[in-house]
């Protein structure tokens, strides 16, 4: 299944509210708010902050940041612009003297961090020169970033209350007895709110045709930090006899995006079917029981109607017999 295909950018809407964030140009005690933002952002992302944002004349740069690459690191003079309130785009006449700027600052390239979009003409203008590297983060890829991992959730419920609220929403009313989740090492509740990891563990093993098939051995659910650590302590030593294993993990907040959820369907299904991996009964049940707790937040509550078909759905044996 092509994944990106689930649906069009175009029809993409914005889930984070950039007007949640004070206006730049108003003298409030937090017209700072969305420069500090942006420094939190590109932090996230692994820019190391030489000069953070600060008030007073700034030369035409907001903050310097630099990025690591693998033989040499790069300094970036950022340039924030907060139109979200006007929605206007962000044009060439807004960020006047780009390359004399970037040159002053003795930086290696130009990044605007903008709750709006560029305009055609300064996108234009960026990419017809070759004088210096260019990176133009908009609201919409601020927002992708945010919304991708765990981390980068907790920095948009800093900035964006509002928003973050509108996307949690209360588990559908559909399973009978709620399966729970709780890390294995301190007994948290890993699903109120969602919180921790799970990490899937694996081995390769020779078929009698002496080919290599991947088998699943293991599983367990952690909260993040020292949880995991003891409990990936305790599973290599419970394995130590099979020699090398290998462990892969994704945060359990992630299953309560519908599209994540899907994929992790999708894949735990094609992986049996098509790729014949093996999991041994009690990793198999763990992951079962992961699903169906996670199942609910991606769901929606049972209608009357659809409870009056799975009444009777119910009531056939062959339906629901073979599923268990």
């Amino acid at each position: 299944m092509n994944w990106g295909k689930l649906y069009r950018e175009e029809d993409r809407v914005a889930l984070l509210d950039f007007k949640e964030i004070p206006e730049a140009g108003k003298a409030s005690g937090k017209q700072d708010t969305f420069e500090l933002f942006a420094r939190d952002v590109l932090e996230l992302l692994g820019f190391r902050i030489i000069q953070g944002p600060a008030r007073g004349p700034d030369g035409g740069k907001d903050m310097i940041v630099e990025e690591g690459r693998l033989t040499t690191a790069l300094k970036w003079l950022v340039s924030c612009k907060h139109f979200a309130f006007s929605g206007k785009s962000v044009r060439p006449e807004d960020e006047k003297n780009v390359f004399e700027r970037v040159d002053a600052a003795n930086c290696h390239g130009f990044l605007g961090f903008y709750s709006t979009l560029p305009s055609a003409g300064l996108s234009d203008l960026l990419q017809r020169q070759s004088k210096v590297l260019t990176k133009l983060f908009d609201h919409e890829e601020i927002e992708r970033y945010l919304l991708a991992s765990s981390q980068g959730r907790q920095l948009a419920e800093r900035y964006f209350p509002l928003s973050v609220k509108k996307l949690q929403h209360t588990p559908a009313k559909i399973l009978d007895e709620p399966v729970q989740i709780e890390c294995e090492n301190c007994g948290k509740d890993l699903l109120n709110p969602p919180s921790g990891i799970w990490v899937i563990w694996s081995t390769r093993e020779q078929t009698k045709d002496g080919e290599t098939m991947k088998r699943f051995i293991d599983i367990h659910f952690a909260c993040k930090g020292e949880c995991d650590r003891l409990l990936a302590k305790q599973i290599r030593h419970r394995h130590a006899a099979l020699g090398f294993i290998i462990d892969g993990w994704d945060d359990i907040p992630d299953l309560a995006i519908p599209t994540v959820f899907l994929h992790k369907v999708m894949a735990l299904l094609n992986g049996v079917v098509l790729r014949g991996y093996q999991y041994t009964p009690e990793t198999f049940d763990k992951i079962q029981n992961l699903l169906l707790a996670t199942f609910p937040l991606v769901s929606r509550h049972l209608s009357d109607k659809d409870q009056r078909e799975l009444d009777r759905l119910m009531r056939i044996p062959s339906l629901f017999g073979g599923m268990g």
